[in-house]
């Protein structure tokens, strides 16, 4: 990013939107997406068995490559990042910004008021279902599962306020569309074939095959962050006013449920990566002061084991917002507030060989 802009941080109000995507859309919007790089002990490669397939929320991991979305003077680009070696390149230009994205060998599914595919190697966007109503971008959650699309649609697209979405799927061609279920479902992921959806007027989970069939319920779980890992349903209970965050697990074969622990402050961005749950605290909430609008939430990365319940500070000298993990490195900005400016660096997981890189830059 050329030059510098205005920043300022203010204090967080007792309730606040704890979403991802909240704080990814925002910064990507002021296309400053800048981050730093930390390592989680105790790390192993992981499988699509013990770990789900999910919603990429702006960005996605394929064969060793970082994937995202970013302005490119005044347009936006798909980027991809090598990790290895932090080599850049921009697959495709001139596309709509979406967060909602899968990438498979060398070709890049997305949607802009529907689904569309693109090889890296050809400018064009092929409609693979094209839906526009007033809702805006509809379709959601998209997820690549054995050659076919899964992504959520409104019922009702009168009113983006009253939308109730259905689980559909479609094939990487754009044959085969079909929906999947009746009842509303407003998240879901895909663990071992089989899909996991939150309900979103009871907040019931229920596990469906991938026709859409119900399989088994496993009761409510709130509105809060949701994953499925190690044949365990982990979610989280919040409260914004007390600062007070619960973590539980629903073993999937017993239905047992188990408060892991609670912690005196709010979880924010949760990611499960190698039996840790990693987050950023909530501390403050870093603005743009040339457009007021939100950067993000910003705080300490921390982890907590799966397991045991123990809390790990990874990285507390900062303010940190964390955006995406795989394996063991995480991702975050990070706001200098000396600099006033957000900056990316690269760090050990004991705190050491702090140095700078370029990734979506």
């Amino acid at each position: 990013m050329n030059g510098k802009f205005l920043i300022t941080i203010v204090k967080l109000m007792s309730t606040v939107d704890d979403k991802r995507k909240t704080a990814i859309f925002s910064t990507k919007k002021l296309a400053v997406a800048f981050l730093f790089v930390v390592s989680v002990a105790g790390a192993n490669s992981q499988t699509n068995n013990e770990h789900s397939l999910r919603p990429s929320d702006g960005y996605a991991y394929s064969d060793g490559w970082l994937y995202s979305c970013e302005n490119d003077n005044n347009h936006y680009s798909f980027y991809r990042v090598r990790l290895s070696d932090l080599k850049k390149e921009i697959i495709a230009r001139n596309v709509p910004y979406t967060e909602h994205f899968v990438v498979d060998i060398n070709r890049l599914f997305f949607s802009d008021e529907g689904l569309y595919r693109r090889r890296f190697d050809n400018n064009n966007n092929i409609p693979l279902k094209r839906v526009v109503t007033n809702v805006g971008n509809i379709i959601d959650n998209v997820i690549l599962f054995n050659n076919r699309l899964y992504y959520t649609q409104p019922i009702d697209n009168t009113d983006s306020r009253k939308a109730v979405y259905n689980i559909c799927s479609i094939n990487t061609d754009g044959t085969g569309d079909k929906k999947l279920t009746g009842r509303y479902y407003e998240s879901f992921c895909i663990y071992k074939g089989m899909i996991f959806a939150r309900n979103g007027n009871t907040t019931e989970i229920d596990k469906l095959n991938n026709n859409g069939s119900l399989i088994d319920n496993y009761g409510e779980i709130g509105r809060g962050y949701f994953d499925v890992y190690n044949d365990c349903i982990y979610y989280l209970e919040i409260d914004y006013n007390k600062e007070i965050s619960l973590l539980y697990k629903i073993d999937i074969n017993t239905k047992n449920k188990q408060l892991i622990k609670g912690y005196p402050f709010t979880i924010l961005n949760p990611i499960i990566s190698n039996n840790h749950l990693v987050f950023n605290t909530k501390k403050q909430q870093v603005m743009n002061q040339n457009t007021n609008a939100s950067i993000g939430f910003f705080g300490d990365i921390c982890s907590i084991n799966l397991e045991s319940g123990e809390l790990k500070r990874i990285y507390t000298e900062q303010l940190c917002s964390l955006f995406y993990v795989y394996n063991d490195i995480v991702y975050c900005t990070e706001f200098v507030e000396r600099e006033s400016d957000i900056l990316e660096f690269q760090i050990n997981i004991d705190g050491t060989d702090k140095k700078r890189v370029e990734l979506f830059r």
